[in-house]
């Protein structure tokens, strides 16, 4: 969820939540302990709530070629002329040469 898009609903859920507590509790004092300490009660309504009602829009996403695009192709190695390719799957004896 995009929280900056949807900062607007995330508040007015949230106003509603401690609205609905306060009807209960009007004393701000013990508003504020009984809204600490139902928290995660709260923020899962809230977030249950927002599951039932969210919109999916699956994203478009279209290759684009550049100039100077070129198809990958195998690397290039190297090695000394009398020195044998190695597996890669063989331990390295001279750490200093990897």
């Amino acid at each position: 969820m995009d929280y900056d898009e949807h900062s607007a609903l995330l508040y007015k859920r949230a106003r509603e939540a401690v609205d609905a507590i306060r009807a209960y509790q009007p004393d701000d004092e013990k508003l504020h302990g009984l809204v600490a300490f139902h928290a995660r009660d709260i923020a899962r309504k809230v977030a249950a709530h927002l599951r039932l009602h969210r919109h999916e829009r699956p994203a478009g996403y279209e290759p684009v070629v550049k100039e100077g695009w070129s198809t990958p192709t195998g690397r290039s190695r190297t090695g000394l002329h009398d020195e044998p390719i190695a597996s890669y799957r063989a331990p390295v004896t001279n750490k200093a040469r990897i």
